[in-house]
């Protein structure tokens, strides 16, 4: 701006939600509200940046005890499960116990099938499920080389696949990025501004789909570079969608087309669908042509017609001979905050 984003790894049991130490593989709650257990269990992912990963179970189950028995024995998976997830577990008791619950996260057990795992992001999505056959060569037996890749394809900052969408970061280095290369860190699949000033990937884009999650500070600041050359100023000489926690007292009085989302200087996007500071959103940024929309946690909070909205000048005043580029740079604008970013992707829709 220039004035002025889990997997949590739940093991629940029973009814309600306990986070588990890794030593202490305790065996299934029958008497915890598992409902409780999950809601729980995605504060805390939330709060902890972690994903969850559910066990269904039961006590009588002799496959669940040599599970919890190998998890609790192999310091490789405690140390997975210990950095990336809540892990809770949940009892299906005799048959059909919290059946219901299990569907509605895409569980479909059957009893003979348990222990049964579903991991989930840190606001419920459905990342993924393992079922006991999934885990190991049946008879009760287990592969902790089969746990290990579960866990570790289901963990905070690995990106899901989206048919048509390419990564632009891999998660550990500045691969692929051209810029302020010096101003950025790269680790955990986290792109962390530290802060610093632009940076850009290395190809340029037309028409595309740009997806990717953001966190902010109180009072963070950033932007999205479309169109844009390296050189320059990227809000003018390209296009800079806002990045800013424009809830913070110290922006009260912005102007609407400085607020987050918005095409600065051009178009106002609408307000108040940022997450709290220190959740991840998620943004989706789509330029096809003369149009560009700003999708925020599932709310379409710009859809504009660039010519229409310039015809009569910027809103601000000002010149931006960037909205005329066919073409250009996507990059990370920074102006002054440490800002955290993941999941980065893109689908080229020319």
């Amino acid at each position: 701006m220039k004035a002025v984003y889990i997997l949590a790894v739940v093991l629940v049991v029973g009814i309600g939600f306990q986070s588990l130490a890794l030593t202490e593989h305790k065996p299934y709650d029958e008497t915890a509200s598992g409902q409780q257990q999950v809601a729980d269990a995605l504060v805390q992912a939330q709060a902890e940046n972690k994903h969850v990963l559910i066990v269904w179970g039961a006590n009588w189950c002799s496959w669940c005890r040599g599970m919890d028995e190998m998890m609790r024995k192999d310091s490789a998976i405690q140390s997975l499960l210990d950095k990336n997830y809540v892990f809770v577990k949940i009892d299906m008791g005799e048959r059909t116990k919290n059946m219901d619950l299990a569907r509605k996260y895409d569980a479909d057990i059957a009893i003979e099938e348990i222990p049964h795992w579903t991991f989930l992001d840190a606001t419920g999505k459905v990342l993924g499920q393992r079922r006991s056959g999934e885990l190991g060569p049946g008879e009760g037996h287990y592969e902790t080389l089969k746990f290990a890749q579960a866990l570790e394809a289901h963990r905070p900052g690995v990106q899901i696949a989206e048919e048509g969408y390419t990564s632009l970061f891999n998660g550990k280095d500045l691969t692929g990025w051209v810029g302020d290369i010096a101003g950025y860190t790269a680790s955990d699949g986290v792109l962390v501004c530290k802060p610093g000033g632009n940076l850009f990937t290395a190809g340029e884009y037309a028409d595309f789909s740009f997806r990717f999650e953001f966190k902010l500070p109180p009072g963070g600041n950033n932007g999205v570079g479309i169109r844009a050359p390296v050189k320059g100023d990227g809000a003018y000489a390209g296009m800079e969608i806002q990045i800013l926690d424009d809830r913070d007292p110290q922006y009260r009085e912005i102007f609407p087309y400085q607020a987050h989302g918005s095409v600065y200087g051009i178009v106002p996007a609408k307000r108040d669908h940022l997450k709290p500071v220190g959740e991840w959103n998620e943004e989706e940024i789509i330029a096809k042509g003369r149009h560009i929309t700003v999708i925020l946690n599932g709310v379409t909070i710009v859809d504009a017609d660039l010519d229409e909205a310039t015809k009569n000048g910027a809103m601000d005043g000002k010149e931006h001979p960037g909205v005329k580029n066919a073409t250009g740079h996507i990059g990370f604008l920074g102006h002054g905050s440490i800002v955290e970013f993941r999941n980065i992707r893109i689908k080229k829709l020319d």
